[in-house]
């Protein structure tokens, strides 16, 4: 289908939701073949037609997309200005965790050759300067290991 849209020059519609789900299942995909045993052959196609999608998608937003709903809208409240109870504390705190976080598992993935390596299941994206990195657990034991190192610091 996808060749013939190709071909004949015609366009396909897809939701941002839908081509995010189909580059998770590819990478579940990639991950559970491996832990079988197998070669990730599925699991990379569908990664490689992703990239694909992603390198002649284009986004269009029309006037009648949620974006631009009421609930998006700007409120101005009235009276004294407060400040949100434990401000900056709150999202300080949140903001280190998470960059501790990308530092365990940046260890951890580094540490792969050594002895006792990385558990399974443990995939980091780097996406350069200024981005954050796609980290995702897709085991229970690398869940625990970064769980574990996370507490340790």
């Amino acid at each position: 289908m996808i060749d013939k849209c190709q071909r004949e020059g015609g366009v396909l519609l897809v939701q941002p939701e839908h081509l995010l789900s189909f580059k998770l299942m590819g990478i579940d995909r990639s991950w559970a073949e491996t832990d079988e045993g197998e070669e990730s052959t599925l699991g990379q196609t569908i990664i490689g037609l992703y990239r694909d999608f992603e390198s002649t998608s284009r986004d269009i937003v029309d006037e009648s997309d949620e974006n631009f709903s009421v609930k998006f809208e700007l409120i101005y409240t009235m009276g004294t200005p407060a400040a949100v109870e434990m401000s900056p504390d709150r999202w300080i705190l949140i903001q280190e965790l998470l960059d501790m976080t990308e530092l365990v598992v940046r260890g951890l993935m580094e540490s792969e050759t050594s002895v006792g390596g990385v558990p399974e299941g443990l995939l980091y994206e780097d996406h350069g300067a200024g981005r954050v990195p796609v980290i995702r657990v897709l085991g229970e034991s690398a869940g625990r290991e970064v769980v574990k190192t996370l507490a340790a610091d």
